[in-house]
């Protein structure tokens, strides 16, 4: 499994950790360089923080769904899940994921992508 982590405050250093030997993961801070990284190599998931270098994960969220349509989003979120969906829908987010997560969230992810992928 392959996973992009975009962010600037090293909001996923405990969830990468807890991917060990799980996954392939590239990490990066801005809108820009997602978006090379994500158009020359192909992702399982693209895990977002709330703020970008140049974005906030929102906004990159908006701009990753347009340009890659299919692109597996995760993105960080402190809101409740009903403000976290108003804001989201229509984006086609993956899920939710918790403000500094952690290995819980890594394996919830982890169970989600294996999920789809089971599928096919």
């Amino acid at each position: 499994m392959k996973i992009l982590l975009v962010e600037k405050n090293n909001t996923f250093a405990d969830f990468a950790a807890a991917f060990e030997d799980q996954t392939e993961l590239q990490t990066c801070t801005s809108v820009a360089e997602a978006l090379r990284l994500i158009e020359g190599e192909t992702f399982d998931a693209v895990c977002v923080g709330e703020e970008l270098e140049d974005a906030s994960g929102l906004e990159f969220a908006h701009t990753l769904t347009r340009k890659f349509p299919l692109t597996n989003c995760a993105l960080v979120s402190g809101d409740s899940p009903e403000t976290f969906h108003e804001e989201t829908e229509g984006l086609g987010i993956l899920m939710q994921i918790k403000p500094k997560p952690d290995a819980a969230e890594a394996a919830r992810l982890i169970k989600i992508l294996r999920s789809i992928t089971d599928l096919f």
